[in-house]
């Protein structure tokens, strides 16, 4: 007894330690949880948002290529004819009348297809193809003194986003007949 009682006499410190170290030990937990909770939110963002934001990039980078060559059909176009055919212009069909062609733009489901119309009324699928699963496109010819001149186009991407639907790269591009990529006229 003499020596087990020497012993906690002569270290006192150790029963001062001990207490150090749980102090030490529940401080070290939540700094733990701290650091969890700061890193979930990182790994959310890189395994659930950074992937949705590439898809929406990817859809508005085509977007951007469809309105790119509608407005290059627009700079050679001449006519916007409201009927070719049995072909009628309205919220699913643009028809362009080019220097050369008649381009066909088609929304068919979630892609837009651009075809080139020739005088067998047949259609040539192989001009283009854009894929855009949560694209919204309208477009509406616009007159001026009874002549439709200009297409006005209205885009943006749909998405749902944490339960509720969003709007994302809202645009409206507004392209005449006959002018040239900075804004001019032929």
């Amino acid at each position: 007894m003499t020596r087990s009682g020497s012993r906690q006499s002569s270290f006192p410190w150790l029963a001062k330690r001990r207490a150090m170290m749980l102090n030490e030990l529940v401080i070290m937990l939540a700094v733990m949880v701290l650091l969890m909770l700061i890193a979930a939110g990182l790994f959310h963002a890189l395994l659930h948002e950074l992937p949705h934001s590439l898809k929406d990039f990817n859809e508005y980078t085509s977007l951007r290529h469809l309105l790119r060559q509608i407005e290059k059909d627009m700079h050679s176009g001449v006519q916007l004819p409201a009927t070719v055919g049995d072909s009628i212009a309205g919220p699913s069909l643009l028809l362009i009348q080019t220097d050369t062609d008649l381009v066909c733009y088609e929304q068919k489901d979630d892609t837009i297809v651009r075809s080139i119309l020739t005088g067998q009324e047949t259609t040539d699928p192989s001009q283009g193809t854009w894929s855009i699963p949560h694209g919204v496109i309208r477009w509406n010819p616009r007159t001026i003194k009874n002549q439709t001149c200009a297409v006005e186009i209205q885009s943006h991407l749909f998405r749902k986003i944490n339960g509720r639907w969003e709007k994302r790269f809202t645009n409206s591009h507004l392209f005449f007949l006959g002018s040239d990529l900075q804004g001019g006229q032929r």
